[in-house]
């Protein structure tokens, strides 16, 4: 795009304050990487909780059935490390 003597470079995408602003003005993407972000979080904690050896095994399945696995079921294993 040229403006009188100045020219702009069209781009489709761009990240800023880290947040993705794209030329459609979709925001689905940022909201899919903060998600994600959360989900992560949530997990790591979790995982702190399973290696304790203060909570029963039938808990501990229980956590897994009720938390971790519709998680990794709507977001994949990407979330999990």
């Amino acid at each position: 795009m040229k403006t009188g003597s100045y020219k702009f470079e069209t781009v489709h995408s761009y990240s800023y304050l880290d947040r993705e602003i794209n030329c459609y003005s979709n925001t689905s993407v940022d909201i899919k990487k903060c998600v994600l972000s959360a989900a992560s979080k949530f997990l790591h904690g979790v995982q702190r909780l399973l290696k304790s050896y203060l909570l029963s095994r039938t808990t501990k399945l229980f956590m897994y059935k009720v938390l971790i696995r519709p998680c990794k079921e709507n977001f994949g294993d990407s979330t999990v490390r």
